[in-house]
């Protein structure tokens, strides 16, 4: 690479390498953000989003918490609470689910659902159903959990009265943590304005070398004396 040929032809190309940065930072600027009219302002909004994350947590229990009693008629519902965690957690994700959470409002994000594992290296799980909210700002992750958690709840508590299910034997859910845990997932990216901004640089450049080689510079040099012919010169008049 000719670092002296380069700085030589951007010097004598410079107006149009200067155009070719503000235009290359501009349209860099317009591939992550747009202008709108905001009450009749121009405002920049962002072309992509982040993506925020929210955990909320719900304990599958029956009336009176009998995973807190030592009472032996209560070891087969216990036994059974956390395989109910498991088939409560698919149901976050279910059609019906989703359309109770639309009588909330528009559903900004994704939802997903596990029964808490009781260890980092157990395949056994806990009565907790752990609902996943990942939403574009940290107020949608932290409605949109909530949200996802009350529907939930309201569709068990509506299949258990269509089915009859006496009160005293309706399994629960309650709240252990409402939407929190707030996580940055995914910032902004910002490779597609840097690859912009290169790609309009690479063609400026590219185009100052294309003008320099259809009409090279001529570089003229001091005239010089043969050495030879000036000693003869100077003999003769010695």
């Amino acid at each position: 690479m000719d670092l002296k040929l380069i700085t030589r032809v951007i010097a004598r190309f410079k107006t149009l390498v200067v155009v070719g940065v503000v235009l290359g930072l501009s349209l860099a600027l317009l591939s992550y953000v747009r202008v709108e009219l905001s009450h009749g302002k121009p405002t920049f909004v962002y072309r992509n989003h982040e993506h925020w994350g929210s955990v909320t947590r719900l304990l599958v229990t029956t009336p009176g918490f009998t995973v807190g009693s030592t009472n032996p008629a209560t070891t087969d519902v216990e036994t059974r609470l956390p395989s109910l965690a498991t088939v409560y957690a698919s149901f976050v994700t279910s059609d019906e689910v989703r359309r109770l959470m639309l009588e909330h409002g528009r559903i900004r994000g994704a939802v997903d659902a596990i029964a808490l594992p009781a260890g980092p290296n157990s395949s056994a799980v806990l009565p907790i159903v752990s609902i996943s909210a990942v939403g574009f700002t940290p107020r949608d992750a932290l409605e949109l959990g909530n949200n996802a958690a009350g529907a939930l709840r309201t569709y068990v508590d509506l299949q258990q009265q269509r089915t009859g299910v006496p009160k005293n034997q309706r399994i629960q859910l309650r709240v252990l943590n409402k939407a929190g845990s707030l996580k940055l997932i995914q910032p902004r990216s910002k490779t597609l304005p840097i690859v912009v901004f290169f790609a309009v640089m690479f063609a400026t450049i590219a185009l100052a070398f294309a003008l320099e080689n259809a009409n090279p510079m001529v570089r003229t040099l001091p005239d010089v004396e043969p050495v030879g012919l000036g000693q003869q010169r100077r003999r003769a008049t010695s």
